[in-house]
């Protein structure tokens, strides 16, 4: 049985695929291989697709470099702008701009500031090997437009930099 993430859930756990940010051995990310395995494992990409892709990137390891070198952007402005949410700060704008020249290539996509945090129009196309990234920022996008944005939490642990969805009822999970 398929389960089906939320765009919460999605966007925050592609910005946990690297745990503590102090410690460089707990990045899960170390080649554009491993983003694609994260793809299938978090649902936005399926077994078929993925062996497509493998062999796009092997046959093309310059672009996969590249590509990988666009994720680890990718998540870390994802995770600076859900880090600021969380602290009930403004997006900051050089972050809005990384996940903006993404969207630029989906069809009628812009984030920009809005009242409580970003807002923007959904597109419906997403490019070949840049697939699993552009689904995290169409996730990330619908996240930070949501009212599930002002639920982003940071793990307070100094060890950990997880970020997550305080569904608690009173709003303090930590």
């Amino acid at each position: 049985m398929r389960v089906t993430l939320s765009s919460a859930e999605f966007a925050l756990g592609f910005c946990n695929t690297w745990s503590d940010r102090s410690d460089p051995s707990t990045d899960k990310l170390r080649e554009y291989l491993d983003v694609l395995r994260w793809a299938v494992d978090s649902g936005s990409i399926e077994a078929a697709e993925h062996r497509q892709l493998v062999q796009n990137a092997n046959a093309h390891p310059r672009l996969a470099r590249d590509l990988l070198d666009l994720a680890l952007e990718l998540r870390e402005s994802v995770f600076r702008l859900c880090a600021a949410a969380a602290g009930d700060n403004p997006p900051p704008r050089e972050d809005l701009e990384v996940l903006n020249r993404w969207l630029e290539e989906l069809p009628g996509a812009r984030l920009e500031v809005g009242d409580e945090c970003c807002c923007w129009r959904r597109p419906s196309l997403v490019p070949d090997l840049r697939k699993p990234l552009a689904s995290v920022v169409l996730a990330a996008a619908d996240l930070l437009t949501s009212d599930d944005a002002r639920r982003i939490r940071q793990c307070a642990a100094t060890d950990c930099s997880w970020l997550f969805l305080d569904t608690s009822r009173g709003g303090r999970r930590r």
